[in-house]
Parts: structure tokens; sequence; C-alpha cells
């Protein structure tokens, strides 16, 4: 479960000595774990640079264990509650490290309508949803999250500070909610 989550946590992957090194084990030892994952496809390794990633088998696995849950069949009654309350489409997130992705949408009858999809991926820095869950994450995952991800300015608007991020965050947790100021789109202002 080490090795897991040392992958886990570093998307580039690690090398046999790398792994070693973060686990404080012998390359022996190392070694002979990482055959028998990579043996049941819990791990892969890059052939061009020999650096060991989380394998497919574990999607199979995550998926499979989920599957009873039906996120998205049991959200619905909330979802339609809040859409009914609002007038507003909602939308069911999952946070994947650092990124949101869409996994459910409800709109309402109006013709203005927010333009998203289900199955798309965003940057959770400069989403509302994606802010609101890192709100609440325990401060360890939220630094392992911000070691890996680049804040790249999308607009003008989005934050690319570590710090002004970690403190905006911190104004969402006392506040109960989050905000988006045009930091994945420019807001489009009417002329004249």
């Amino acid at each position: 479960m080490s090795i897991l989550n040392a992958l886990a946590a570093r998307q580039e992957g690690f090398s046999l000595a790398e792994l070693c090194g973060a686990l404080d084990l012998h390359r022996s030892i190392v070694h002979r774990l990482m055959t028998v994952l990579e043996s049941h496809g819990l791990v892969s390794r890059n052939p061009e640079n020999g650096h060991y990633r989380l394998g497919l088998k574990l999607f199979e696995l995550g998926s499979k264990a989920i599957a009873p849950l039906d996120l998205r069949e049991r959200s619905r009654p909330y979802l339609t509650r809040l859409l009914r309350e609002t007038q507003e489409t909602v939308h069911l997130c999952v946070l994947d490290f650092g990124d949101v992705v869409n996994v459910e949408k409800m709109e309402p009858e109006r013709s203005v309508r927010m333009a998203s999809r289900v199955g798309r991926r965003y940057a959770a820095y400069c989403t509302t949803v994606g802010k609101a869950m890192m709100a609440e994450l325990p401060e360890s995952e939220l630094d392992a999250i911000l070691r890996q991800t680049q804040l790249k300015p999308i607009t003008p608007r989005t934050v690319t500070s570590a710090e002004v991020l970690k403190a905006e965050l911190k104004l969402i947790r006392a506040r109960g909610y989050a905000v988006n100021n045009s930091e994945v789109e420019a807001a489009r202002l009417a002329a004249g």
C-alpha cells in the first residue's frame, strides 16, 4: 500500500531508485514488490524512462468497488431538489486530485443555461466546485495537490499563487460557499 500511495501522489511516476528512497526500503525488496504488482497490472512501467506508475487494474477494481454505490443515481433526488429551489444549472462533480470531473448535470427549463457537459474535466483551483471541495481537504492533501498542480492563468483573474489560493480556501471554509470571478472564462460584457 505504501508503494501504491506513493505512486498515487506523483503523476510522472518514480524510478526504482526514487521509490527506494521515498519508502526507505532496500532495492531488492522494492524490485521484488514491483515485479509482483506489475504482474497483476496494479502498476505499469514506462518503457521509455523505466518509471513506475499506477496500473489500469486499479481503475478496473475501483470501478467495481463504486458500482454498487451508483453515485449518479443516488444523487439525483438531491440534484433535482437543488435545481427546483434555485432554477440554476446544477452539477455533481468528483475531485480527482487537482481536477474536478463533472459526472452529472441537470438544467432548468429556461433558455439561459450554463455551458458544461458530463465527463468534462476542469482544473479545480479555478472553478467554484473545485475550490469548494479543496477548501474542505485536510492540509496535507491540499499541499500534495498544490505541489503537483501548475496554477496557470486561464484568464487575467485566475489565481496563480498557492498562497493566495490557500487564503481564498480559508475564506470559503469560513463563509460556507465558493465563487468564480471569471477565472475560467473571461466575462462577456455587452457593448454599448
